[in-house]
């Protein structure tokens, strides 16, 4: 059977040759600590690796390399480590900040809350109100007016509460 006309589409042995792969993978990394690494082929011609040398076939040794990276000098390491605590350091400051903004923001809106709610309860229980203008002189409020203020006053408690 034609392998692009099977079921599988032509992927039907490439999960066990991944497979094979991967433990080969794994296998040898765990050799290049085992110590000698052996490579052979068999009579039918299927090269083989493994850690002894087989019986029947003439083996010859793999060299492997021990590739590990060159260790970090210890200036550069403490000039990292100095780098990293700075960029903590700053990211704390700035979070601080932003929550003592955040406080002040708070305790801001809470007494203009404060504020909006006694204007409303002194515009529905006073008898008469009064402002005072732009040129510091006392006007009393008529219903309209007094009903307009009442209106801008709730929008205020809105606002801020």
């Amino acid at each position: 059977m034609d392998r692009r006309n099977s079921p599988a589409g032509g992927f039907a042995g490439r999960p066990l040759r991944l497979l094979a792969i991967a433990w080969a993978s794994v296998f040898f990394a765990a050799l290049s600590h085992a110590g000698t690494v052996y490579k052979w082929v068999d009579e039918r011609g299927k090269v083989h690796y493994g850690d002894r040398p087989p019986a029947t076939a003439a083996p010859s040794e793999v060299e492997i390399e021990d590739r590990q990276a060159p260790a970090p000098e210890d200036s550069d390491r403490r000039e990292k480590t100095r780098r990293l605590l700075d960029a903590i350091e700053s990211e704390r400051e700035q979070e601080k900040e932003a929550e003592a903004r955040e406080r002040a923001r708070a305790a801001q809106r809470k007494r203009n809350c404060a504020i909006a709610k006694r204007r409303v309860e002194i515009l529905e229980r006073a008898n008469t109100v009064s402002v005072t203008d732009y040129d510091g002189e006392r006007k009393y409020l008529d219903e309209a007016g007094r009903a307009k203020a009442l209106a801008q006053a709730r929008k205020l408690v809105r606002e801020w509460c």
